[in-house]
């Protein structure tokens, strides 16, 4: 089965930006992928946020992140 997440959440908080980041996660019994927009205030913090919001608990979970850019 693969599943297929898309969302996007704009908040303006003082001091951060804005990265659009996109990837697959998944585990042995289920894979997906997933694209969002994370507020952080650097490209490493985006990256943590998406492998915290997206990982699963299961056997050989992973969270792999394709892409991460600031948005202008």
């Amino acid at each position: 089965m693969v599943t297929t997440f898309s969302s996007t959440a704009i908040a303006g908080t003082e001091g951060k930006q804005q990265y659009y980041c996109k990837g697959n996660h998944g585990d042995d019994n289920d894979r997906g992928l997933w694209d969002y927009i994370f507020t952080a205030s650097s490209k490493a913090d985006a990256e943590s946020q998406a492998e915290k919001q997206y990982k699963v608990d299961g056997p050989n979970a992973f969270v792999n992140i394709k892409e991460c850019t600031l948005q202008n």
